[in-house]
């Protein structure tokens, strides 16, 4: 047994004297901390939205501020640089969709030295305008089939309502003492009221609630130990990526022959007359 045991502890020691072993394992470690921080930031819509199809060499790109009446000049300034770039064969800035379009030769390096292109217009333009940037939780935030977000805040949302089913069974199991159903219901109110909904949009931002409400409401179901609402909330996140897949598969097939015939200038947003009265709070 204490021959074993001695083996045992050489074996070890040989494993954490491997710095090639130990590299590798900080390099996976690493990989999967940024992948993690990666999604987490894309399911509360803290970043860029960015698209490529590489095979057709095609990317949609999303600009911030470019959905803005007056950021004329942002608008023109992407659309000149852009079209004067070697390796681009068009580009199209759409203050409608707040992205620009864009058609090029190169790959992924190529790509990447739009998105610096993109970034260092941004900069002066919000530099110009005021000193502190909206970012990218905004109302005015464009949705487009071609976004991960959707479909990673969907999954977010089913892998809260996996775990809670498996609390519940498992707390059902060893009978363990559970909150009534009622204190669970208190999130639920809290999401559905406009007011108090809008209280937490405050702190945590608009994106950031529509995720962290719904879990908190899963992981209080599951701490009631009531699988049904779990279930039935499943079930509808399942449709919900369902059809979010559907529309990607549709968009990527489809995006080709939409840009087929392309706009040669910056497509303007549409000057719309303001409201006469301002629309009351909740559903229309």
């Amino acid at each position: 047994m204490i021959g074993f045991l001695d083996e045992g502890v050489e074996r070890v020691d040989g494993w954490l004297g491997d710095d090639e072993l130990l590299e590798d394992a900080g390099e996976m470690l690493g990989d999967v901390v940024e992948e993690t921080v990666e999604l987490v930031g894309d399911s509360l819509g803290w970043h860029r939205r960015v698209w490529e199809d590489e095979e057709h060499e095609h990317a949609q790109i999303e600009v911030e501020g470019l959905r803005d009446p007056e950021a004329v000049e942002l608008r023109r300034g992407l659309h000149r640089r852009l079209t004067r770039l070697d390796q681009v064969r068009w580009a199209e800035v759409n203050a409608l969709t707040g992205r620009v379009a864009v058609a090029f030769d190169g790959g992924a390096p190529t790509l990447a030295s739009l998105l610096d292109l993109v970034e260092g217009l941004e900069e002066l333009h919000w530099r110009q305008r005021t000193p502190r940037r909206p970012g990218w939780d905004t109302e005015e935030r464009a949705e487009h089939p071609a976004d991960d977000e959707p479909v990673h805040r969907v999954m977010a949302l089913m892998a809260g309502d996996v775990l809670s089913l498996g609390w519940t069974i498992a707390g059902r199991t060893a009978r363990l003492a559970r909150v009534p159903v009622e204190y669970a219901g208190l999130v639920g109110v809290l999401d559905s009221h406009p007011w108090s909904r809008r209280q937490v949009e405050r702190v945590l931002g608009r994106r950031a609630t529509a995720l962290v409400l719904p879990l908190a409401g899963s992981m209080a179901a599951g701490i009631a130990q009531g699988p049904m609402g779990v279930l039935v909330d499943l079930a509808h996140q399942a449709t919900v990526l369902g059809e979010l897949r559907a529309r990607r598969h549709v968009w990527a097939q489809r995006e080709p022959e939409l840009y087929a015939v392309h706009a040669d200038a910056p497509i303007e947003p549409p000057e719309l007359v303001p409201r006469p009265v301002a629309l009351d709070d909740g559903p229309v």
